[in-house]
């Protein structure tokens, strides 16, 4: 008997700036993956979905558990885009058991997705992926720390351009861990604290020799970092301003 297809990725989120390029890379990297488009706007979805192609359009409430999907439909996994505070589609993919990636949340964020897990940990794995650019500063640090015995302080600057800061959701994401949330949490002298005062910035260079000035943030950077290594300072500052790239033109 021929096997039966994929169940399609639930990308919510999927019409926005971000979400719509990472359902344009799957599609890249999994020719033959259906996907499913789920937004708030279906006709946004739908335009979505039609330049993937093997992908359908959903309209998501995040106000319902079922997130107003057909209670039938089948999902293989499910990626979130955009920050979901009722923690519904986390609720969702634990009531159906399907794998579930949240990109959303700053470290200082995840207790009740760590606590909605915790009460269901044989539910459907969970993977918390909130790291800067999904990991796009921690994986290379890893990779450089494999030729060192040991390692006593990890210091990461990111610029993000002031133009390239995404979508709607993005902004708010930006807004909200930059200057609504409580202090960056950093690792200092093999202590956590919040940062405040003159350890809430830090100076750093960028790739073309520019000095920025770096305020603390609090991606899942800093915390898996220092879980992954003995370090005892590990702290990640953004800026945000005119790149390298934009000044090059």
């Amino acid at each position: 008997m021929p096997s039966a297809p994929p169940a399609p990725v639930l990308v919510v989120g999927g019409s926005g700036f971000v979400g719509r390029l990472a359902a344009g890379m799957l599609r890249r990297f999994q020719p033959d993956l259906p996907l499913a488009i789920g937004a708030r706007d279906l006709a946004r979805a739908s335009a979505v979905a039609q330049t993937l192609g093997d992908a359908q359009a959903l309209q998501v409430d995040l106000q319902r558990r079922d997130l107003g999907l057909p209670h039938d439909a089948r999902y293989g996994a499910m990626v979130v885009f955009v920050k979901d505070e009722t923690l519904n589609t986390l609720r969702f993919a634990q009531d159906r058991g399907i794998a579930y990636v949240s990109v959303s949340s700053g470290s200082f964020e995840i207790a009740p997705e760590v606590a909605q897990f915790i009460q269901h940990p044989q539910a459907a794995p969970v993977l918390m992926l909130s790291h800067w650019l999904a990991g796009a500063a921690s994986l290379p640090t890893l990779h450089a720390l494999r030729e060192f015995e040991s390692v006593d302080s990890i210091e990461i600057g990111v610029m993000l351009d002031e133009q390239d800061v995404g979508g709607p959701a993005a902004h708010a994401d930006l807004e909200r861990l930059t200057r609504v949330a409580p202090h960056a949490q950093v690792l200092e002298q093999g202590r956590w604290v919040w940062a405040h005062g003159d350890l809430s910035a830090r100076s750093f260079v960028g790739v073309d020799g520019t000095a920025w000035q770096g305020q603390a943030y609090s991606p899942l950077d800093v915390v898996s970092l220092a879980a992954a290594t003995t370090a005892r300072r590990v702290r990640l500052d953004i800026a945000v301003g005119e790149s390298a790239a934009r000044r090059r033109g």
